[in-house]
């Protein structure tokens, strides 16, 4: 979402300057993106509904592309991990899709085409982590909800995931276990707060604060877009 820049801008530089505690030696960001064969791959053509809501496409479910072949390539490569990181390749290189905010107005990126241009916003890294996910037979939905940084707020997409009995949420690859709590009648969770470290030595160490994330509704595959259900396990 455009309002969501900063945030954006932050959790890349957070990422590139932990690259080298979260990998070994001198794997590379993205090291063996070269290697896969995406470079025909285009944007999709755009049609938002008219709902009133934040700009969805009306084919919102072809986004998660799991029987694509660039996809299913990447996923067999990757290896889903905790931590900031949630994809690594199998030589422990990290994946990752470098923040932007979208040109000329608010549009969801095809997946193909975001690991082509390996930039995106929110919305762009969730439809590519839930397509991740799908591919490698774990269960995941799309998120659609706020998330709160102290007393502001703005729409926010992100993706849980349920694997060995226990949800979980990724948002802009950082994952992190859902605890759900409920506010008012209004479900909730946040993402911890994380001390990470800049430099190999330790000698520099910053926080990545928590979030407060307010799911509204959520979709899948092959689950059309409902309100937000805490246990959507048992929809799938």
């Amino acid at each position: 979402m455009k309002k969501e820049k900063i945030l954006l801008l932050i959790l890349g530089v957070i990422c590139v300057l932990t690259i080298s505690i979260i990998q070994d030696g001198g794997n590379r960001l993205n090291g063996n993106q070269s290697a896969e064969d995406n470079s025909e791959a285009t944007l999709w053509n755009y049609t938002a509904d008219n709902s009133g809501e934040s700009a969805i496409p009306s084919n919102y479910q072809d986004y998660i592309m799991l029987d694509n072949p660039i996809i299913k390539k990447y996923a067999d490569n990757l290896e889903l991990k905790d931590g900031l990181g949630i994809f690594h390749y199998k030589d422990n290189s990290i994946f990752f899709i470098i923040p932007k905010e979208d040109e000329n107005g608010d549009y969801w990126q095809n997946p193909d085409y975001t690991l082509k241009v390996k930039t995106g916003d929110c919305e762009d890294m969730a439809l590519l982590t839930a397509s991740f996910l799908v591919a490698k037979k774990v269960p995941a939905m799309v998120v659609i909800g706020l998330l709160y940084n102290g007393s502001e707020s703005d729409g926010h997409i992100w993706v849980e995931y349920y694997l060995n009995g226990t949800y979980y949420a990724v948002s802009n690859f950082h994952s992190f276990k859902r605890e759900i709590r409920v506010e008012n009648s209004i479900v909730y969770y946040s993402s911890p707060a994380v001390t990470l470290v800049s430099t190999a030595n330790e000698s520099d160490r910053f926080e990545l604060p928590s979030e407060k994330f307010q799911p509204r509704n959520i979709f899948g595959k092959n689950i059309k877009k409902n309100p937000y259900n805490k246990d959507w396990i048992t929809l799938t």
